[in-house]
């Protein structure tokens, strides 16, 4: 699914993309000297990430991210990106299945990113929802 969200999110618009810059995937976040009484790992790794703009995207998947220790996990988690500088955004299965809950999600990438989405064509709507439905088809 993070693949499948990193090329929506980064296909030019012709494709049904929203054209944001591309994330570096899996990357890895070290905690530096002095910052480690507020983490408690030496690292972290964010799903996609933009380093230069200190912006995180984390994939929670329902198989992974579920429960009460798991939800736990994973809040302490942001948190910690969060204390390490990087403003992290939370995407899920159902934001996935809905191109208007995908959409507000692209938007909040992009302005995070300082990046103008600028569709070109007017049936981008459409272009959108036909990606959308060929990446996810076995949801």
């Amino acid at each position: 699914m993070e693949t499948a969200l990193a090329l929506i999110l980064t296909l030019p618009v012709r494709y049904g993309g929203y054209g944001i810059p591309q994330p570096i995937m899996n990357m890895l976040v070290p905690v530096k000297a002095g910052q480690g009484r507020g983490v408690d790992k030496h690292y972290y790794r964010c799903d996609l990430a933009w380093p230069k703009k200190g912006v995180a995207v984390e994939y929670d998947s329902d198989a992974f991210h579920t429960g009460s220790d798991r939800i736990a996990t994973d809040a302490k988690r942001r948190n910690s990106l969060s204390y390490l500088g990087y403003h992290v955004i939370t995407v899920g299965r159902q934001q996935m299945k809905s191109g208007e809950a995908l959409n507000m999600v692209a938007v909040q990438i992009a302005k995070q990113l300082g990046v103008r989405l600028r569709p070109r064509s007017q049936n981008w709507a459409d272009s959108r929802k036909r990606l959308r439905e060929e990446l996810l088809s076995p949801l």
